[in-house]
């Protein structure tokens, strides 16, 4: 195994991230467990930690990593939305929609909470709702934002039925 104490705190985590990105995750968790070995870490091994977990489907660890983040991190925006995804993902939808209202409250409009809380919406057959977000999404998003094609397939769909 190789020995990760020569690197400082500030340095495997900046390799655990580049292992993230690369989609490498079994690296990426590697560094960031040998990270949370130490005294001091960085709180962003939390955020970064909780991702990798997500990743592979290990979702309880992850939803712990990102209430440590959003704990100590309030308005941190993509934790708090990425800590709803773990919700839905472990079949907590009301708490994501729960999380996502939260988060509105901080970022109205915030594109990824609208689209993911129009699916939320759209599983509990309330059509209403998810048109509404959608096309609050679609008249808000920033120009270019990816999910503008999705939720303009996605009211397609909706209108198609």
């Amino acid at each position: 195994m190789f020995d990760y104490s020569t690197f400082n705190p500030e340095e495997l985590f900046a390799l655990a991230k580049i292992d993230f990105q690369r989609e490498n995750y079994e690296n990426s968790l590697r560094k960031l467990k040998a990270l949370m070995g130490r005294n001091q870490i960085p709180i962003q091994t939390y955020s970064l930690l909780g991702r990798v977990y997500a990743s592979i489907g290990i979702f309880e660890k992850a939803k712990e990593c990102f209430e440590v983040f959003v704990k100590n991190v309030p308005d941190a925006i993509e934790e708090k939305f990425q800590l709803g995804m773990v919700e839905r993902d472990m079949g907590n939808s009301d708490q994501a929609v729960n999380l996502w209202d939260e988060l509105l409250t901080q970022v109205p409009n915030f594109p990824p909470a609208l689209y993911h809380k129009a699916l939320v919406s759209i599983d509990k057959d309330d059509t209403k709702s998810a048109v509404e977000l959608l096309n609050s999404l679609l008249e808000t998003a920033p120009e270019g934002d990816e999910l503008i094609h999705r939720a303009d397939q996605l009211l397609s769909r909706i209108s198609l039925q």
